[in-house]
């Protein structure tokens, strides 16, 4: 199977794309996560209904073919059909059916020795095999090590693994492989081959296939040593992990501490990708050696026999293999030879054998054998776990001369076995069958039982083992070694106390049970035994939570496989297992989909939302609230009925608007305003504001400025508004921004509702440029709007306009009305007995500036605003002002509407009349140290402002129709500048100064005059301030100076000079 491995920051990043190097951390740290976990427990716990129990056969194969050529020639004879089995050298007990065959009928030693060649295979002939095989056996798992020479520098320092080589083998076991087969799992490491196959009707059930490599040769990551391993997923419900290892070799301490580092890397540094299964859920996270229920650890682990010496396990042994041979056969003269040389070796072994069978003999509490020594005898006790071994052996331990009573002998000295009693090693759960075949290295090529008889002469040992593990055993070693630490804990704390003498007399004299006295002496028999043998079933509990049953059927070696120095092992499971079955669970799945949405809806928060109609304005249609037509400084309303439909309390709120910045943004656009309305006094019925009253507040909350409770059948009413009044945002509007928006209305735990909003926006008088308005046809800006309202450009560029005035022709009008109407006005008072002490002065007696100055107004405000309100409409849409006015409207009321409102356009006006440039102009021209107003005459003054602001004709002209509107105003209120000065007898009342601030003593002793310089410094003050736009940088002081210097520039066309 292809890898991909990708690059860390650690030191170890160069190595990743060496094969078996360490495990990139990208690969293992980042997590899949699942959108269904919920869903997906909930189809778990009714596995019931969609799983089927399933039993089939598994058959492990380990070879360490040696780099020898012809290996593969047989290998699909041993594997897969179950053969070359030395029933004298295996101890294997056939049963009676016609297919256990004696091996010995086939073949014989001499002539398979003979023939053999590296071109054929060296199998018995005739040999029908006595293992499961065939058709048999559902799943397939082959170890290879050494398929290439890895002691070669070329092979060991390779980059990549030689795909030639894996597809040789694969090619040998699939010819031997009944119809139908499929390699589900392959992975190579140099010399470490790893095949997995399913039959056709198991094929289907694996799913999850992960593969990778761990290399622990040289360096500590090449590819010589380590291990090629496999995860697969049964049925969806068992995870399979295969585990192909080659280990470090040689026979001293270190090199025992070696192999114990390889096999430490490769639980570590094995990582398989996430489990993933027909609906494409995922398990979330990498997995590693120790996540599956079923572990199967096989191949050249290279643990040796030690403390007893080799030539005497050679002797030992070879008094076995020699009865494979046959009298004169020249194995069989070597093997006597050899024997010859060291008699004592023999009967110490008679001894040792003799001994033991009369100490099996007379004792039930233990049993002890001789190991064989070159120059002594030491006695050692076997495990709990080599008396099992014996009792599964039928009548060996009975019998001293018996194969099996010399291996059980040697097993005591077996490297692993000793491993995995102190605890270093293989402890943690993994279990083996009984040792019942003679060691499987080291022999001569070609040869049945001849071992090493090179100069080298190895020793023989058990380097070649197949170990497997079960969720189970783990969990259960775990759980020992909590207790263990547990139980540490206890004591030292009592230790520390002084408490554990207490205790010990404690148990002593009050712990003590007769009826109960023996019956722990077998309490957890399996957990004290570190290595548990055997073929006894092993029900357990996956982690999916599915019960699966294995069971050891046959572990044997395949004694008369010739062509390397290696013999092959294999070992056959019965395993049941529970498998989905897709069909059914995507029934189960779809129902309790339904009942999960059932439950959920059923448990979580209900709002429904209902736009209601306006009130007596347009409707709004289906797609949310529309406010129709839009006009600057106009009062629109919506409501929203918002209503809790479900079982359940709903905190609701309007969630904040986008923002770039980290800051609260408001619910709504700044065009529009919400408001929830709360209940009444009384606080029982309706909406319920909450307050947090943590600092902390949940994700939801911070989504929200205000949060409210709305209890199951209870309904609010959110009002929303539209009052376009900031001038910014009428000229935003006039240049094309639209009044859309969408409003989210947040249910914690619930579904969101969008609400959109939207209006027409009438564009304005106000917020345009002078020009704009003066170019603006006939019908006002309203007629334009709707024949350019294809055309968003068009409605907003004053260059394609038709309209040549001079002047934008709502200044005009509102000018000459207001003028008209103060004529009027003070014609009418004039004409009128003099005010006596009981009548109410006249505004612009009290109030100099009047009608301009909000003081004078007398006027409410709410009607005002009615009243400018159809004044704007009657100027936008190019009607007579008469047609604003209700029949009962007084002529002060309608001046001071209009000149409210002419005060407001100027104001708007984007560079007012006079714009920024022009001011700095007049400014140069009459300000300055060097050239003074005083300098010029009145009429000089009027001449060169209205020679510099010329530039722009609509503003020149705009500006000559206020000033001359002001100052017949001025005439007309306070007559011409003439009379009889007062006297200090006969004091004057003149009207206040509102806007500009006048010392008395500056003004004229003659009343007619004070109120004429009155109103000629009050409005130049107001108008200078609506029609001069001026830097906005300047401080206070020069502020004040530019404010005194445009009153004098307007006061300059209000005074008659007198």
């Amino acid at each position: 199977m292809p890898r991909t491995r990708s690059g860390t920051a650690s030191s170890v990043s160069s190595m990743q794309n060496i094969p078996g190097g360490y495990p990139s951390e990208a690969d293992i740290s980042q997590p899949v996560v699942s959108s269904q976990q919920s869903l997906a427990q909930a189809v778990h716990a009714r596995r019931a209904e969609y799983t089927r129990p399933h039993t089939i056969r598994l058959k492990v194969g380990s070879w360490n073919v040696a780099a020898k050529k012809g290996t593969d020639e047989g290998i699909g004879g041993w594997f897969v059909g179950g053969k070359g089995i030395s029933q004298a050298l295996t101890g294997l007990r056939l049963d009676e059916s016609p297919s256990s065959v004696d091996s010995n009928a086939g073949e014989g030693v001499r002539e398979q020795e003979a023939r053999r060649s590296k071109k054929e295979s060296t199998l018995p002939r005739f040999d029908p095999g006595q293992v499961a095989g065939g058709k048999e056996v559902g799943i397939y798992a082959l170890g290879l090590q050494e398929v290439v020479d890895i002691s070669s520098a070329t092979e060991a320092l390779r980059p990549y693994a030689d795909t030639s080589t894996a597809k040789k083998w694969k090619m040998k076991v699939e010819e031997a492989l009944p119809s139908g087969y499929k390699l589900v799992a392959e992975e190579q490491l140099i010399g470490l081959l790893l095949l997995v196959w399913a039959s056709p009707e198991v094929a289907p059930h694996v799913r999850s296939v992960s593969t990778t490599s761990v290399g622990t040769g040289l360096a500590g990551y090449l590819g010589n040593k380590g291990a090629s391993t496999a995860r697969i997923v049964l049925g969806e419900t068992t995870r399979l992990v295969f585990i192909d290892s080659h280990m470090s070799a040689g026979v001293g301490k270190s090199e025992l501490q070696r192999r114990n580092w390889d096999a430490a890397q490769i639980m570590s540094r094995t990582k398989f990708d996430p489990v993933v299964d027909s609906l494409g859920s995922s398990a979330g996270h990498s997995e590693k050696i120790g996540d599956e229920d079923f572990a199967f650890w096989f191949g050249d682990l290279n643990y040796r026999l030690t403390g007893i010496p080799g030539e005497d396990v050679r002797r030992l042994l070879l008094l076995h293999t020699r009865n494979e041979y046959d009298v004169g056969q020249l194995p069989e003269r070597k093997i006597d030879k050899e024997i010859s040389e060291a008699p004592n070796a023999v009967a110490v072994h008679r001894e040792s054998r003799e001994h033991a069978h009369s100490e099996s003999t007379t004792s039930t509490d233990s049993n002890s054998i001789t190991s064989i020594g070159a120059d002594s005898h030491r006695t050692s006790t076997t495990s709990m776990n080599t008396l099992h071994e014996l009792d599964n052996v039928e009548g060996s331990s009975l019998d001293p001369t018996s194969l099996q009573t010399t291996l059980d002998s040697l097993l005591t000295h077996d490297e692993l076995h000793e491993q995995q009693r102190s605890g270093k090693m293989f402890q943690d759960g993994w279990r083996e069958g009984p040792i019942t075949f003679v060691p499987t290295y080291k022999y001569d090529v070609g040869s049945v039982g001849l071992f090493d008889s090179g100069e080298k002469r190895r020793a023989p040992s058990w380097c070649d083992r197949i170990l497997y593990r079960t969720r189970r055993d783990r969990l259960a070693y775990e759980e020992r070694i909590r207790d263990a630490a547990e139980a540490r804990k206890r004591d030292a704390h009592l230790k520390a106390e002084g408490l554990d003498k207490a205790a010990e007399d404690e148990d002593t004299l009050f712990d003590y049970d007769p009826e109960a006295d023996g019956d722990d002496a077998n309490d957890n028999e399996e957990d004290t035994n570190i290595n548990p043998t055997g073929s006894a079933p092993l029900t357990m509990i996956t982690k999916d939570g599915y019960e699966d049953t294995i069971a050891l059927e046959s572990y044997v070696s395949h004694q008369r496989v010739l062509s390397s120095d290696h013999k092959p092992l294999s070992s056959v499971f019965s395993l049941k297992y529970d498998a989905v079955i897709p069909e059914l669970r995507s029934q189960v799945h779809e129902l309790v989909a339904k009942e999960l949405d059932k439950a959920e809806n059923d448990g979580r928060p209900i709002v429904t939302v209902v736009i209601d109609g306006s009130q007596g304005h347009v409707s709004p249609d289906v797609d949310g609230v529309n406010f129709g037509d839009v006009s600057y400084d106009e009062h629109l309303v919506r409501s929203v009925t918002v209503a809790n439909t479900g079982k359940v309390e709903a905190y609701f709120g309007l969630a904040e608007q986008p923002s770039a910045e980290d800051v609260k943004s408001p619910s709504t656009p700044d065009w529009l305003q919400a408001r929830i309305l709360l209940p009444g006094t009384d606080g029982d019925d309706g909406p319920k504001e909450v307050l947090s009253k943590s600092k902390s507040t949940t994700e939801w909350e911070q989504q929200v400025l205000r949060t409210f409770l709305l209890m199951p059948g209870d309904t609010c009413t959110i009002e929303l508004s539209v009052d376009i009044k900031t001038m910014d945002l009428v000229k935003n509007l006039n240049r094309g921004q639209h009044l859309e928006d969408i409003l989210v209305l947040r249910v914690r735990g619930g579904k969101d509702h969008f609400i959109p909003v939207r209006g027409s926006w009438r564009h304005s008088i106000y917020g345009q440029t002078i020009d704009r308005l003066a170019q603006l046809p006939e019908g006002g800006i309203r007629a334009h709007q709707e024949s350019n309202s294809g055309a968003a450009e068009d409605s907003t560029d004053p260059t394609k306009s038709a309209a040549t005035r001079s002047a934008p022709v709502e200044i005009f009008r509102l000018a000459e009305a207001i003028e008209s109407f103060v004529e009027r006005i003070v014609a009418e008072s004039n004409m009128l007995s003099p005010v006596n002490e009981e009548q109410a002065r006249p505004p612009w007696l009290a109030f100099a500036g009047w009608p301009f100055v909000l003081e004078s107004w007398t006027t409410p405000q709410d009607q005002r605003h009615e009243l400018r309100h159809r004044v704007v409409g009657a100027l936008e849409s190019g009607q007579l002002l008469n047609t604003a006015w209700p029949d009962e409207t007084s002529q002060t009321t309608r001046v001071e509407v209009l000149a409210e409102t002419l005060l407001t356009l100027l104001q708007s006006l984007e560079g007012r009349v006079i714009t920024e440039e022009l001011w700095l102009q007049l400014e140069q021209q009459f300000f300055t140290k060097d050239r003074k107003r005083d300098d010029f005459d009145l009429d000089d003054q009027r001449s060169a402002v209205l020679e510099t602001i010329a530039s722009s004709k609509s503003r020149s002209v705009s500006f000559v129709i206020i000033t001359s509107m002001l100052a017949r105003m001025i005439q007309e209120i306070a007559g011409p500048p003439m009379g009889t000065p007062a006297t200090e007898n006969s004091p004057v009342e003149l009207p206040t100064s509102p806007v500009a601030v006048i010392r008395r003593r500056t003004l004229d002793r003659n009343p007619k005059t004070a109120v004429r310089q009155l109103f000629e410094k009050n409005y130049a003050a107001i108008f200078a301030d609506a029609m001069i736009q001026t830097p906005s940088s300047a401080g206070s002081k020069a502020k004040r100076a530019i404010d005194d210097q445009k009153r004098e520039l307007v006061e300059i066309f209000l005074t008659t000079g007198g």
